[in-house]
């Protein structure tokens, strides 16, 4: 599904270049740089959605024909962070040239009880003492939930692969060809010691316990993730 577009000026450009856009989560193994004896009891995520209610474009070109263009999805955009894909396919035509700097803004969208980012994973404990008869490991459900009381607006400058920082990018038709928003587990979770998880506040569903980390469930730790969600999402053209 092609989004249509809205110029700032009268395009001179007959053929765009045509973007497809792709979600995905890295790193979801947060905590696994940690020395070994710190590591006993770990967390891994597998999965979770991000969805979204819009996309906006705002792209400063280099001879001042500056280019932005607002997609608003009928249908929520969701994406599935387990496998990477989208529940619909979502292109962008941009005009080409040269871009000085672009910028990408996120819409997220919760619907219902469904918070607009979910990751889903497991915690890894150490059970009985060491050498006792009980020893083993137990997994424990894992759940954070953001923006699910409110919309966020998340602000992105597009890269390249190696870029950092506002760097020019130029579009001519052959040379990139996907958008990719990553979510970075590993630098959400850079400023928190899993030992918190020790204390975590856990929830029984049927004959099993879940740890749900939201802004009514373990609000301390929900708070100190919250704000390094913005910094932990990148955008990269491909």
């Amino acid at each position: 599904m092609a989004a249509g577009f809205h110029s700032c000026t009268e395009d001179k450009f007959l053929e765009p270049t045509t973007v497809d856009l792709k979600i995905t989560m890295v790193n979801p193994n947060p905590f696994k740089d940690l020395p070994e004896q710190a590591n006993k009891q770990t967390i891994e995520f597998g999965g979770g959605n991000l969805q979204l209610s819009g996309i906006e474009f705002d792209g400063k070109r280099e001879n001042n024909d500056n280019h932005y263009f607002f997609r608003e999805f009928d249908n929520t955009l969701v994406a599935n962070l387990s496998n990477d894909s989208l529940n619909q396919t979502v292109s962008f035509d941009i005009p080409k040239g040269s871009y000085n700097v672009i910028q990408i803004k996120l819409h997220t969208n919760g619907i219902d009880s469904i918070p607009g980012l979910t990751f889903r994973g497991k915690w890894k404990k150490q059970r009985g003492r060491p050498g006792g008869n009980n020893q083993g490991q137990e997994e424990i459900p894992v759940e954070l939930n953001f923006f699910k009381d409110y919309e966020e607006s998340i602000e992105l400058t597009l890269n390249t692969e190696a870029g950092v920082g506002k760097e020019q990018i130029v579009f001519d038709g052959d040379n990139w060809n996907t958008l990719e928003i990553r979510v970075n587990l590993a630098s959400i979770f850079r400023n928190l010691n899993p030992g918190k998880f020790n204390g975590a506040q856990m929830i029984q569903q049927g004959n099993k316990q879940k740890i749900i980390i939201s802004a009514h469930h373990n609000t301390d730790m929900y708070y100190s993730l919250v704000n390094r969600v913005e910094k932990s999402i990148k955008a990269v053209i491909k």
